[in-house]
């Protein structure tokens, strides 16, 4: 989080509060050319339980900047900032076919692959199709989202044999989600 704060004076120095318990925990940079603006960034974090902020509130505190030698006292702000974090749903996937888990077929078959996925709050940037064969490396074998979205119903289809898969192989299929970063879904 980004704040960028304004004094009524020059500022020599300046802080957030976070918790406001009276610390100076993140120093904010005071502005070369608008003496009384000062800025500063902080990561939002969830409490353990991720039920609030690990900081629910911050204030300000500002060292102005003094005419004289001596060093002007400290401002603490009296106003508290709330801050509330709201977490990050889990993206989901539902794969509709195959509907088993364990799926016997000639090597030559298409297996067709038809996959749901969402994600209802910051959206979805991937979703692929990854295979395993014997438990070997992992491959990707197709990006099925074309552009970012919320929702996503997709088709596709594998055949075991161009995998290298011959009779009695396992072929392990995962689908794979990845969220946008900012919401810009």
């Amino acid at each position: 989080m980004t704040v960028i704060a304004e004094s009524n004076q020059p500022l020599e120095a300046a802080w957030i509060d976070l918790g406001c318990d009276g610390s100076r925990d993140v120093a904010l940079k005071v502005g070369s050319r608008d003496l009384a603006r000062a800025s500063g960034t902080f990561t939002l974090r969830m409490n353990g339980e991720r039920t609030r902020s690990d900081a629910e509130a911050y204030r300000l505190i500002f060292q102005p900047r003094s005419s004289t030698a001596r060093r002007e006292r400290a401002v603490t702000e009296k106003l508290e900032h709330r801050i509330e974090v709201i977490p990050d749903m889990a993206p989901e996937v539902i794969i509709d076919e195959p509907a088993e888990k364990v799926v016997r077929v000639p090597p030559g078959s298409p297996v067709p692959i038809r996959v749901q996925a969402v994600d209802p709050d910051f959206g979805l940037a991937s979703v692929r199709l990854e295979t395993r064969l014997q438990g070997g490396a992992v491959r990707q074998e197709a990006e099925l989202l074309e552009e970012r979205s919320k929702h996503l119903r997709a088709a596709t289809h594998l055949v075991p044999e161009r995998l290298g898969a011959g009779p009695g192989s396992v072929l392990d299929r995962t689908i794979v989600l990845w969220q946008t970063d900012h919401g810009d879904a």
